[in-house]
């Protein structure tokens, strides 16, 4: 999605038609990655209102109406805490047109308990009665922006996050049947002075 005052515009970045015939000449299923691009006051401003919403679904679903894919996974982030019940009720609005098509419909989520903007915001039990998939982020536990050295997602880092999400009486409970983990295939480089302090 591109940013423009009042709307999120859906823009394919890779305008790949021919591509997708090959995918599926292949046996490959294609999910159109649908994001934000973390533009956050943009992103509230449209999940808070029912018309801004409904134009934003509508795109979308021209878009999947006019392109042979088989999926949408909406990958949204940035989004203060106190949207909460706006972003779920964007993904209830949308999920069910989605799957009017028969295609696959799924949310990405970071790691619970993160950061507000990038993980508070996400009501994982909701989300996950909604869509068909839920897809855990399981990375940065750190990252080179922070400057702080260490894994970009240790091993029980992910579980920890991972049984957080299946614990049945939690607000973070996705069925597991349901749960895809994301990993990160990808490392951050840290820069240490003379005197072992990163810079």
């Amino acid at each position: 999605a591109q940013e423009k005052k009042g709307e999120l515009n859906v823009n394919m970045a890779y305008t790949g038609d021919d591509y997708i015939k090959w995918a599926h000449d292949q046996g490959y299923k294609i999910w159109v990655c649908f994001t934000n691009n973390s533009h956050k006051l943009t992103t509230q401003e449209i999940i808070k209102d029912y018309n801004l919403r409904t134009s934003l679904i509508n795109n979308v679903i021209n878009y999947l109406k006019t392109h042979d894919v088989d999926g949408l996974n909406v990958d949204f982030e940035n989004i203060s805490p106190e949207y909460k019940e706006q972003f779920s009720r964007f993904i209830i609005e949308l999920a069910p047109r989605v799957r009017a098509l028969n295609k696959v419909i799924s949310v990405d989520v970071t790691a619970p308990d993160g950061g507000e903007d990038w993980s508070l915001f996400a009501d994982r039990r909701t989300l996950g009665k909604a869509v068909d998939y839920v897809f855990l982020m399981a990375y940065d536990e750190n990252n080179g922006v922070v400057k702080t050295p260490g894994s970009t997602a240790s091993l029980n880092w992910v579980k920890v996050a991972l049984n957080k999400m299946q614990k049945k009486d939690s607000d973070n409970y996705v069925p597991k049947e349901k749960l895809v983990l994301g990993m990160p295939f990808y490392s951050w480089f840290y820069k240490i002075n003379a005197n072992g302090e990163l810079f």
